[in-house]
């Protein structure tokens, strides 16, 4: 708390730069158009300087630089960041926040690394089923211990993940399933339910950075369909972005009054599994 006081101005100077901050550690993010890289460069100059003024030092040794560009005609190496003199380290792949980003967005990084570290939380599992430890008690151990590490971050990067990938992650699920001997949530329906409260947050708030397009679903894909509990008629406007054709992206839009999102107070989302209503 006294950390995140403490740097409350340290904000970002040009629009298309973000600083994330957590802890201790600190994340910019620049967008970099038509090869313009000089508000990107100044913002890391900035983050520097301000570490200056307020007696803090960047480790540079620890400082890692992390490109993503996937346009087609790419103009040759970038020249590397500078901090304090010495040259930033870029590397294709880093572990941000608990998620390992590859520089190209494919997820088997994250999938084995995932896999791997939950595996090991089985051996624990096992010990207590042989201590005789009561099944509803090793549901709430697997749900705390295993299954939080097979679904962190899990709307982010599950529907990016390769078909092997995501039944690697399912087999540890089933293995613990055998373990313990009672049926366990899937991925693919946490994935969801995940997906929809996200989107019930966004519904409800009117200061969201994207507020005319409050939601997009892969509808064949994921098998949502609509996902308001009112028909679009009533609380909005569903657009298909594809054609005539059954949509594989839909977007509803409309415009927040008096701070209320679009829907009426009381809407939710509704969940394809259960059929609840996720607000």
């Amino acid at each position: 708390m006294l950390h995140s006081l403490f740097t409350h101005d340290c904000v970002p100077a040009f629009d298309n730069n973000t600083i994330v901050k957590f802890a201790d550690d600190t994340t910019v993010i620049g967008l970099i158009t038509n090869g313009d890289e000089t508000n990107y460069r100044a913002e890391v100059q900035n983050l520097a300087d301000w570490c200056s003024r307020n007696n803090l030092s960047l480790n540079t040794s620890k400082t890692k630089e992390l490109i993503i560009d996937f346009r087609r005609s790419q103009n040759g190496e970038y020249a590397p960041i500078s901090i304090y003199g010495d040259s930033v380290e870029r590397v294709s792949s880093f572990k941000f926040l608990g998620t390992h980003i590859s520089e190209d967005l494919p997820w088997s990084t994250n999938t084995v690394a995932l896999v791997k570290k939950a595996q090991q939380r089985l051996f624990f599992l096992r010990t207590l089923k042989r201590t005789g430890l009561p099944q509803q008690l090793l549901t709430t151990f697997y749900r705390c211990t295993t299954e939080s590490i097979l679904t962190y971050g899990i709307s982010v990067w599950y529907l990016s993940c390769m078909e092997a990938e995501r039944r690697a992650l399912q087999r540890v699920v089933h293995r613990a399933q055998q373990i313990i001997g009672t049926p366990l949530p899937a991925l693919e329906g946490i994935y969801h339910t995940q997906c929809l409260r996200k989107a019930a947050s966004i519904h409800k708030d009117s200061s969201h950075h994207c507020p005319e397009v409050k939601c997009v679903w892969d509808w064949p894909r994921l098998g949502l369909g609509c996902p308001l509990d009112k028909e679009p008629t009533e609380c909005g406007r569903w657009e298909e972005l594809h054609g005539n054709q059954r949509p594989t992206a839909a977007a509803w839009t409309g415009t927040p009054s008096q701070g209320q999102s679009q829907c009426e107070a009381g809407d939710g989302l509704k969940d394809p599994f259960t059929g609840s209503v996720v607000k």
